[in-house]
């Protein structure tokens, strides 16, 4: 549910040029995708789950998923709290 969520995001995300709409859709995305995926997980916290399966399982892809969800975050802050205007 987070990737079809991130899925129907990436259109308003890549055509949001106003940082004003950029931010809303940002902070919507970051909300709705933490919700889904700590009411997926019942038992353990997922930062112990995504260890878990990365470590012991060999689940690279999710790994790819985590990199690619860290720099999706560092560059959107980039975007939001950088001046492009010189």
């Amino acid at each position: 549910m987070s990737a079809l969520t991130a899925l129907i995001f990436f259109i308003p995300l890549l055509l949001s040029y106003h940082r004003g709409w950029y931010l809303l859709f940002f902070v919507v995305l970051v909300l709705l995708q933490t919700i889904f995926l700590s009411t997926m997980i019942d038992s353990p916290s997922v930062l112990g789950l995504v260890y878990d399966s990365i470590v012991y399982c060999q689940n690279y892809w999710l790994l790819a998923w985590v990199i690619g969800e860290s720099l999706f975050l560092i560059l959107s802050l980039v975007f939001i709290f950088y001046d492009f205007e010189n």
